[in-house]
């Protein structure tokens, strides 16, 4: 059995542990992009926002 932080931190990576999780969430949250989406008062759209977010759904590269 595959046991998936999902359903533990509430993000959409799927992964065994929280070691192998923690890089993903770094390059996602920590780079040089931010975003704010807890004011949203929509639960169903932050969790759209956060499942694009985290999935790289429209992440491109920025040129130097």
């Amino acid at each position: 059995m595959t046991y998936r932080p999902v359903t533990v931190l509430n993000v959409f990576f799927e992964a065994e542990t929280f070691a192998d999780i923690l890089p993903k969430l770094r390059e996602v949250y920590c780079g040089t992009i931010a975003y704010e989406i807890e004011h949203i008062a929509d639960r169903d759209q932050r969790h759209w926002l956060r499942q694009t977010i985290e999935t790289g759904g429209h992440r491109e590269p920025l040129t130097p």
